[in-house]
Order: C-alpha cells, then sequence, then structure tokens
C-alpha cells in the first residue's frame, strides 16, 4: 500500500463476515477495533471466510495483523513500505498480492487518471486488503462476495477473483474513454479549420501519457493473472471452477492491454500526423513568401538599374522612358506571377 503505516492511530478497519458468522442485515462491511481481531481469527479457522479490510493501515494494526495471522516479515516490510509493483509471491501457505486500481482525479483543475495500490495477503479462509482512498472499491465489491455460492468451497480465492474483475472492468472503462478522446482528436484533425496545433499536441501528448501509464499497468496485471491462471502458484483453495472465473478474468485483461496498444499507436500516428500538417502548412506559407519575394524583385531590380549615376544610361533620353520601365516591371512580374501560380505556389 501507498506511503508507510504510521504509528497514530487513525487507520479504519473493517470487516465482511460472508458465511455463518456474519451480522444478519445488510451486504457491507462493518468497522471493527483492533481489539476484536483475535474472534475475527478464530472465526476464519473456524471455516467462516473473512474479509478485512484495511485503510491507511497503522503500525499497530500492521503488527496485530502479522502476529494473528502468521505474516512473513516480507509481507510486513511491503505493506509498511508500498510502492509495490503488481506482483503476486508465495510465503508458504500465504498469498501475498498486489494490485493496481485506476482512479481519476483532478490536479490543478485538470483530470488524470492515477493508479493507487492495493496490498492482499491471501489464507484459506481469510483475506486481508490494504489500501489508501479506495474504500468505494471494496463497498461495490462486498455485495458480490456475499452473494458467491461457492465461497465454503473456494475461500478467500473467491473473494479476490471478484475484486481481479472488478478492477479489470476499471481498466476496460477507463481504456473506453480514452478511445473516445483519441476518436474526439481524429475528428478535430479532419476538420478544416483546425485548433492550434501546439494545444492539439499538448492535449494528444497527455492522452499518450495516460494510455501507457494504463498500459503498463495492464502488462503487470496480465502477468501477475497469468501466474495465477497456469498454478505457477499454490493458491489456498484453488478449484477448477475458479479457474474458468481467473481465465476469464485473464481474457480481459489480455483486451484491455491490446486496446490500449492499439490506442498508443494511433496517438503517436495522431502526432506524427499533425506534425507532417504542420510542416506542410508552413511549407505552404514559406512557398508564397518565396514566390512574392521573386516577384518584388523585378520592380527593384529595373528601378535599381535606372538609379545608377551614369550619363550614359539607356531610356533615361527618353520622354516616356517611365512608362516603358514600369511596362517592363509589370510583364515580368506578371510573368512570373502566372508562372508561380501555375506551379502552385500562389
Amino acid at each position: 500500500m501507498p506511503g508507510r503505516a504510521r504509528s497514530t492511530l487513525d487507520g479504519v478497519l473493517r470487516l465482511l463476515e460472508c458465511l455463518s458468522g456474519a451480522v444478519p442485515g445488510g451486504d457491507g462491511f462493518r468497522q471493527i477495533g483492533v481489539d476484536e481481531l483475535p474472534s475475527v481469527r478464530e472465526r476464519a479457522r473456524g471455516g467462516d471466510v473473512v474479509w478485512i479490510d484495511v485503510e491507511d493501515a497503522t503500525t499497530e494494526e500492521v503488527d496485530t495483523l502479522s502476529q494473528l495471522f502468521g505474516w512473513h516479515r516480507l509481507i510486513r516490510e511491503d505493506l509498511e513500505q508500498g510502492g509495490q509493483r503488481q506482483k503476486a509471491e508465495q510465503f508458504g501457505d500465504l498469498l501475498m498480492i498486489v494490485v493496481h486500481l485506476p482512479r481519476l482525479e483532478y490536479i490543478d483543475d485538470r483530470k488524470t487518471i492515477e493508479l493507487t495500490e492495493i496490498d492482499m495477503v491471501v489464507g484459506d479462509h481469510w483475506l486481508v486488503s490494504a489500501h489508501s482512498g479506495v474504500p468505494h472499491l471494496m463497498d461495490e465489491v462486498a455485495p458480490l462476495v456475499r452473494a458467491r455460492a461457492d465461497l465454503d468451497e473456494n475461500g478467500a480465492m473467491a473473494v479476490v477473483t471478484t475484486l481481479f474483475d472488478r478492477i479489470v472492468d476499471k481498466y476496460e472503462e477507463y481504456a473506453d474513454r480514452l478511445a473516445e478522446k483519441v476518436e474526439e482528436q481524429d475528428r478535430e484533425l479532419l476538420e478544416p479549420s483546425a485548433a492550434n496545433p501546439v494545444e492539439s499536441l499538448r492535449r494528444t501528448a497527455e492522452v499518450r501519457h495516460a494510455v501507457l501509464r494504463l498500459r503498463r499497468a495492464t502488462g503487470q496485471l496480465r502477468e501477475l493473472v497469468g501466474v495465477l491462471v497456469r498454478h505457477e502458484l499454490v493458491a489456498p483453495g484453488h478449484t477448477d471452477a475458479l479457474d474458468l472465473e481467473l481465465r476469464d478474468v485473464y481474457d480481459h485483461v489480455v483486451r484491455a492491454h491490446d486496446d490500449l496498444d492499439i490506442l498508443y499507436e494511433r496517438l503517436a500516428s495522431l502526432a506524427d500526423t499533425r506534425l507532417a500538417l504542420t510542416a506542410y502548412t508552413q511549407n505552404e506559407i514559406t512557398k508564397k513568401l518565396s514566390a512574392w519575394g521573386a516577384i518584388l524583385l523585378v520592380p527593384t531590380v529595373v528601378t535599381g538599374w535606372f538609379g545608377m549615376n551614369f550619363h550614359h544610361l539607356g531610356l533615361l533620353g527618353w520622354r516616356h522612358g517611365d512608362l516603358v520601365a514600369f511596362a517592363i516591371i509589370v510583364a515580368i512580374g506578371g510573368l512570373l506571377y502566372l508562372g508561380l501560380r501555375r506551379a502552385r505556389w500562389l
């Protein structure tokens, strides 16, 4: 979980009792204190599936959980340090799983997608999830978990699979939102009166950055779920029925990752196209300036010629020499204009 566990007593412990020990009424969590954890552990030993959700875990809470559930010291260190990549690791009979949840946040009045770390320690009939600031996801998943009929058979891994499914839904949701933004920029690119290229390129870069972050996250999540699907780790309570659900989650992760791959390539192509159009526009402006410069060079040369300080210079003695010089300027300038117009420089 992000950030180091604090020593102050400001964490929030919540409990979801999924089987016979459940509190009648309601499908959600109830808040508990550290002193209730021993009884919760006994309930899990008795066969009930319990889910302890910890928000902003304190040192006291981590100590108590570690002692009651027999955590390896590396599990505790991961919980305290945070900043972990998405992974699944085996510690004896326990699994340590780290996933990242995408969230839409406002930073400096601008929307940005942030990734929030969720740490999970999985036993046979118990799950401890630790995070900072995502209780809404747990509240969404809680009724789905309580409604499962296979909790007795699959234990805490059924809860983990339900969480995976909801997290992958979030990735797909944000991938769809980013796809809509890419479509908007595609349509904007085709408009005759295109917007400021600098502003458009900035927006493209922002979307591309978000796509890159989500693509990296879905790549890690794909590997994590793949490890469980391929049975590279021994998950407690893992059954063939649960395998089917995990494979479905894996397929959705792969699809989200592939969609983000395509979006990333489209954004790269979009940026290249916008730069090419900008370069083409600049080239057209340069051609027009060069063409008008060539035309204006004619009167400059002619008037400069007759402005020379010589006694014997053609047309200087003519009464209508100025008209002849003007006719020369118009004729040569007109021919240049027609030639440049035919060459599409004007």
